[in-house]
């Protein structure tokens, strides 16, 4: 069966949306309805069972191609869709080419707006609990320093990593 190269139902494609794992999910019953029958006319000597079976075989690989066909279309309504959006915001920002720029300018000189957005933090608070709006008086290191060369002072080579 072909497909998308590493589909099945768990596929993060399918996951994500439900009409197309409803669709590959028929489609995948649908061939392996073909695959048992194909093995069964494999078996069969006589002409009626033949003709009834190689009848089953048509109608399953017609519901296969039926849900490949719905899926395929599904697909390229998504792709449209996604196009659609693509050609509404380059025109956008055809529109503002000048604003954009004008930003990144600033942006990149370190130029800063006084009505520019300003990032919500927590106060800093000191160790004190005084003012809060405060630089503390005891800084902590967030980082551990990364192993240097041995020290020159004796003893301080007992934290370097062994090889």
């Amino acid at each position: 069966m072909g497909g998308y190269p590493g589909s099945g139902a768990d596929s993060v494609l399918f996951r994500l949306d439900p009409e197309m794992a409803k669709l590959f999910a028929a489609e995948e019953e649908a061939a392996k309805e073909a695959q048992t029958i194909v093995a069964k006319l494999r078996t069969i000597t006589d002409d009626k069972g033949d003709v009834e079976d190689t009848k089953k075989l048509r109608d399953a690989l017609a519901r296969q191609f039926d849900a490949q066909q719905q899926r395929r279309a599904l697909e390229i309504g998504k792709i449209e869709e996604r196009l659609g959006k693509l050609k509404d915001t380059m025109k956008r920002r055809d529109a503002a080419k000048d604003t954009i720029i004008g930003r990144r300018v600033d942006e990149l000189k370190g130029v800063t707006d006084d009505l520019g957005w300003e990032e919500t933090i927590a106060p800093n608070r000191n160790r004190l609990g005084d003012d809060p709006y405060s630089t503390p008086r005891y800084s902590i290191p967030n980082t551990v320093p990364a192993p240097g060369p041995p020290s020159a002072f004796p003893g301080n080579n007992d934290r370097r990593p062994s090889r």
